[in-house]
């Protein structure tokens, strides 16, 4: 793959607006790893962007009466609840004033959240890292629905693991290039997945909570780019 069509495979310009595309979604992805990792890794052990595993873990904590683990994984799983009620209600409405100005807000609140995130004491209950986390993850997901023409998550991966298996057999089959496109795709948000748990989980060791921080300067890039891509967009309107 030239670097041409590689730039048209994470950033297609031509057929979609820029809260569609390729590259957004697995920075948004790589974020949700980083947040994956952090609250797994350093603070309660809990799924912040996974609400199965969270529910598996409110189950255990009920069946064990393990009440840390029961506020804990109950206060990840209502921040969540909450957030895709306040992302469904609010981000229309926002919308109507100026073009994906919601989007732009979510990332500036996302920004905010993981540098005041930063500052919180090693000591603090868990639930004041986690509910946050949660909440913006929440948000995230039900705003950004859909890359490249495709149905895409960005908190979590499991249905990136059946489109990207399906579709490469599919492609294998009948040799469609589409489906080897949106196999790709999908194993693009995998990966990137990986590369955010792996830093969180890494950079904990030596920074613990302050390794938040990375997060929030990989919204400030994803932030700084989807801003010029929307202005690039309007100019050809």
């Amino acid at each position: 793959m030239n670097k041409r069509k590689l730039h048209k495979f994470f950033n297609n310009k031509e057929e979609f607006a820029p809260n569609e595309r390729l590259w957004l979604f697995c920075m948004l992805m790589l974020v949700a790893g980083f947040f994956g990792g952090f609250t797994f890794s350093l603070r309660g052990r809990v799924f912040v962007n996974a609400q199965t595993g969270n529910l598996v873990l409110l189950s255990l904590g009920f069946a064990t009466w393990d009440t840390a683990l029961i506020k804990n994984a109950l206060a990840t799983f209502l921040a969540y609840f909450c957030g895709i009620i306040m992302a469904e209600l609010i981000s229309k409405k926002i919308n109507k004033t100026s073009f994906l100005i919601w989007e732009r807000i979510l990332l500036i609140f996302s920004i905010i959240v993981t540098i005041c995130l930063g500052f919180i004491p090693e000591a603090a209950p868990y639930e004041f890292t986690n509910f946050p986390i949660a909440f913006t993850a929440a948000m995230q997901f039900n705003t950004f629905e859909k890359a490249h023409g495709m149905g895409m998550a960005t908190p979590f991966c499991t249905n990136h693991v059946k489109q990207a298996s399906a579709n490469l057999i599919r492609f294998l089959r009948t040799r469609d290039d589409n489906k080897l496109r949106i196999s790709l795709s999908h194993l693009s948000m995998i990966l990137s997945f990986i590369i955010g748990a792996t830093l969180s989980i890494f950079l904990g060791r030596f920074l613990f909570g302050k390794a938040i921080w990375l997060s929030t300067i990989f919204l400030i890039i994803t932030f700084y780019f989807f801003s010029k891509s929307i202005k690039e967009y309007k100019k050809k309107l």
